[in-house]
């Protein structure tokens, strides 16, 4: 089960990466946008999946499952730790 639900994250991501642009530029956009650090960009995307999950416990979601909002938030997850690798390496 895990690895089918990580092979579905793996296609969604790239999947999502063609239509949002190359891998970071979105968060890259939106912190300058904002005017913050970009990791400030990945806390609020995760949070606002977190606080949706917290409204919804004991709900019925009428349009994105609850499934579809774990996806979304291991996703940001996912592409949040890639970012910090990237950096890390840059910086050594």
């Amino acid at each position: 089960m895990i690895a089918e639900n990580l092979k579905q994250l793996e296609a969604t991501l790239l999947s999502k990466g063609h239509d949002y642009g190359k891998e970071f530029e979105v968060f890259e956009f939106a912190a300058d946008y904002a005017q913050i650090d970009v990791e400030k960009v990945f806390m609020v995307m995760i949070a606002i999946k977190v606080a949706r999950l917290r409204n919804l416990q004991g709900k019925q979601a009428k349009n994105e499952s609850i499934a579809d909002t774990l996806k979304d938030l291991a996703g940001y997850s996912i592409i949040y730790k890639s970012f910090l690798d990237k950096n890390l390496d840059t910086k050594e």
